[in-house]
């Protein structure tokens, strides 16, 4: 499952869950910790 071949439509995904993420964290964190919450969560988006 994790060595899934890239395709055309990852950069596009890439994007949608790095605005989920985003999202998600920005309605569930404090203000001083979304920064940081935004920072880790674009380093797990990178990864995959």
């Amino acid at each position: 499952m994790h060595n899934r071949p890239k395709n055309k439509g990852t950069g596009t995904m890439r994007i949608l869950l790095l605005i989920t993420a985003i999202t998600t964290l920005t309605a569930c964190e404090t203000v001083k910790g979304v920064g940081r919450d935004i920072t880790i969560a674009a380093e797990t988006v990178e990864r995959l």
